[in-house]
């Protein structure tokens, strides 16, 4: 019986694509925290850029907002999953890349890219938890406002600190 709820309930699929996803990021170069934090400290920074500590605190509320969202809207249409599945696959693939990108291979470029087209995807997670569960999508209003204010730091800092490429 636990069997067949997991299997149709995704949970293997979900545990699976978090395993690769954590493999990727074990394999994806240069992982040495203290080269990155040092690199970061020596950018030039606009003097609107949030103190450390904000990151992580705005990041623990949005992750809880997105899971809440996907959560109502995933448990009102059981019947129409496939659609909110892929909005939020897409979505967390480009939260998962940014970071890589701007961080640990400090290509701000294209992490300027892959900025925009996170804040992009979170329109189509906001769209489809919203027609699910009426209420829902508003919850992704801060996700929004915040990878629109990270993509507008990106690129400042972009043009503070290029040339790339």
């Amino acid at each position: 019986r636990w069997r067949e709820w997991a299997m149709s309930t995704g949970v293997w699929v979900a545990a699976a694509v978090a395993l690769i996803l954590l493999a990727a990021t074990a394999l994806t170069g240069d992982l040495d925290p203290g080269r990155i934090i040092a690199w970061y400290y020596d950018l030039r920074c606009p003097p609107w850029q949030p103190p450390d500590w904000v990151v992580p605190v705005v990041w623990a509320f949005i992750y809880a907002t997105i899971a809440y969202a996907v959560r109502r809207a995933w448990r009102a249409a059981p019947e129409r999953r496939t659609g909110l599945g892929y909005a939020l696959v897409a979505n967390l693939f480009l939260n998962f890349i940014w970071p890589l990108l701007f961080f640990t291979h400090q290509r701000l470029d294209i992490a300027l890219w892959v900025a925009a087209l996170l804040t992009l995807s979170v329109v189509p997670l906001m769209t489809v938890t919203e027609r699910r569960s009426p209420g829902a999508g508003w919850w992704l209003v801060p996700y929004l406002l915040w990878t629109s204010f990270a993509t507008a730091l990106n690129f400042t800092l972009l043009r503070l600190n290029g040339p790339y490429g």
